[in-house]
């Protein structure tokens, strides 16, 4: 699943638990969040990986993640994660 910003200024983006459901019992889903500018993205379901890159401003709100959160090349943005790795970057 992919979250980018071309459209994404200002928004609130969420994604209660339960809403992410895969196919497959037990796995999770990636989310790729790039390019947001002045939003506030909510990912409360079970995910596997999560990559946030190029957001500004933004409150980004991730967990449960069973495996990493990678931060890459973000400016002004708030964080809150429950995650077994996370990874940051510029």
């Amino acid at each position: 699943k992919k979250i980018k910003g071309k459209t994404l200024t200002g928004a609130t983006y969420l994604k209660p638990p339960g809403s992410l459901g895969s196919r497959w019992p037990g796995l999770g889903i990636s989310i790729e969040i790039e390019c947001c500018d002045d939003c506030q993205i909510y990912i409360l379901d079970k995910t596997e990986q999560v990559q946030v890159a190029d957001c500004k401003n933004c409150r980004v709100v991730v967990g449960p993640c069973v495996g990493s959160v990678f931060f890459m090349d973000c400016v002004g943005c708030t964080f809150s994660v429950a995650a077994k790795q996370i990874r940051v970057r510029d």
